[in-house]
């Protein structure tokens, strides 16, 4: 989830901007862009993904033991914090939430009622992954994902 504003912002006309993305689908691509882009980088001890042991070791477990241990180690069970509604923060004082799903439908909606010309919006940085991100889950995972989100699978209408 990114945001393009502050949410202290003043009166002047100005508008805010926040996405947001499928939790399930979104890790997916998390996951395939540690193994896709960011495995060779592991072994450089000078390189940033190793600044952080804790992540380091996250992008170990995902490239060495799959994409369900890494899961259980970055979201280990700790039932007196759950859920939490991680994009609160991102969604506060919004204008427009521009879901990835419809990317560029939304970002054009945006930009009508902010009296801006629809541009197209170019794919970057994307990950090469299968489409379909329910084959990657088993039974424990997507419990789990589905109570850690499941303020913003309630809020946003997504399903596993």
């Amino acid at each position: 989830m990114t945001r393009a504003c502050s949410p202290k912002r003043t009166s002047g006309g100005s508008s805010c901007f926040t996405g947001v993305r499928n939790p399930f689908d979104s890790l997916v691509s998390l996951y395939e862009k540690i193994r896709q882009k960011y495995v060779h980088h592991l072994d450089d001890p000078r390189h940033w993904v190793n600044d952080n042991p804790r992540q380091a070791r996250l992008m170990r477990i995902a490239v060495e033991e799959g994409f369900n241990a890494w899961l259980r180690a970055k979201y280990p069970e700790r039932p007196a914090r759950e859920p939490v509604f991680f994009q609160a923060p991102y969604l506060e004082g919004a204008d427009h939430v521009i879901r990835f799903e419809n990317l560029q439908e939304d970002f054009a909606k945006a930009m009508v009622a902010v009296g801006l010309p629809d541009v197209s919006v170019p794919r970057l940085n994307t990950t090469d992954r299968e489409p379909d991100h329910r084959p990657y889950y088993d039974e424990w995972s997507r419990r789990r994902i589905g109570r850690l989100f499941a303020p913003t699978l309630e809020r946003f209408g997504y399903r596993f």
